[in-house]
């Protein structure tokens, strides 16, 4: 008698593996963030942090595009179309926010300047992390799009990593805008 065990294709093993992936991506994604090469503004740290941040961000959403796992029997049209409404409401607010700041800069592309301000303007009147807030809704709208297990997986821990980034990076502005 011949036993197989066909677990990599389970969807609960594929799950938990997803897990400990995302775990570890945003835990190493908050280290490099906080670390003192990072915060020198060099160009060269802050093009190799972004290139880390994408290509690590590239395994899970191929994983969830591959794989399906549907958390029901069909899928609901009406959340389907409410998924692709947020998702696309949430970019939009991620691109406004990103817009105002210097996009080279950011990719590090070419060096800060060194009297950056406070944004305050723009999206950022409204609320202190925008980038944040469209990253959730593109999160959640993701999920009620796929309605899918892995994509569950996806949302939650990402939406649980923008709580802790949030707070992080609040942390960081106090220090660097102590008024």
């Amino acid at each position: 008698m011949c036993f197989t065990i066909d677990f990599i294709h389970d969807s609960w093993f594929q799950a938990l593996l997803l897990s400990l992936y995302l775990a570890g991506y945003y835990g190493m994604h908050s280290w490099l963030a906080g670390r003192r090469i990072m915060a020198t503004k060099q160009q060269g740290s802050r093009i190799l942090f972004n290139s880390i941040a994408v290509i690590g961000f590239l395994p899970p959403l191929l994983l969830i595009a591959w794989q399906s796992h549907p958390l029901w029997n069909g899928t609901v049209l009406g959340l389907q179309i409410f998924g692709v409404m947020l998702s696309i409401g949430g970019a939009f607010i991620v691109w406004k926010s990103f817009k105002q700041f210097d996009t080279r800069a950011f990719l590090g592309m070419k060096s800060e300047s060194a009297d950056i301000s406070l944004q305050t303007g723009g999206l950022y009147q409204y609320s202190r992390h925008p980038m944040y807030f469209g990253s959730f809704l593109l999160f959640t709208g993701a999920f009620f799009w796929r309605q899918d297990l892995l994509m569950l997986v996806f949302s939650v821990i990402s939406i649980a990593y923008l709580f802790i980034g949030s707070r992080n990076e609040e942390k960081k502005l106090i220090r660097q805008f102590p008024d």
